[in-house]
């Protein structure tokens, strides 16, 4: 995912890539606020704003660049999401130190952070949420 205003101002040419980014999406009263703790944007901003200054678009991307985006509702993320954090791990060293709160578990699980960034709807996973491309994720909240 890229995302142009994150952390410090970039370019088209000059972007933060990231192979995933969690951000909350609440929407009530007719509109869509977005609470991003990455970018420099208001918190929350709308989701006009945040298409605008931080998703842009696909079109100035080759096509193996384009987005997807696994929409979740709350309730069914915080209930299936779990991380060990072993992602931040490399040779047995913290890539950053890390943070303060436990990892995250559940039920079934102890790490499923890998099958929730893989973009396939992972139907013989127990993933839940949609993915949807660029176009369709703005449909969705604009």
């Amino acid at each position: 995912m890229s995302l142009r205003i994150i952390r410090e101002e970039c370019t088209y040419t000059n972007c933060y890539w990231q192979d995933y980014h969690v951000i909350f999406i609440h929407y009530g009263n007719k509109k869509c606020d977005v609470y991003d703790l990455d970018t420099k944007l208001a918190f929350p901003c709308s989701f006009d704003e945040y298409r605008a200054k931080a998703l842009g678009s696909d079109e100035t991307l080759q096509t193996p660049f384009h987005r997807s985006f696994r929409v979740i509702p709350a309730d069914q993320y915080l209930a299936s999401f779990a991380s060990d954090r072993t992602h931040m791990i490399k040779d047995g060293k913290w890539l950053k130190p890390p943070p303060v709160d436990p990892p995250i578990f559940n039920a079934t699980s102890r790490n499923n952070l890998y099958a929730f960034i893989n973009m396939t709807n992972n139907s013989d996973q127990e993933v839940p949420g949609q993915v949807l491309n660029h176009d369709n994720f703005v449909l969705r909240f604009s």
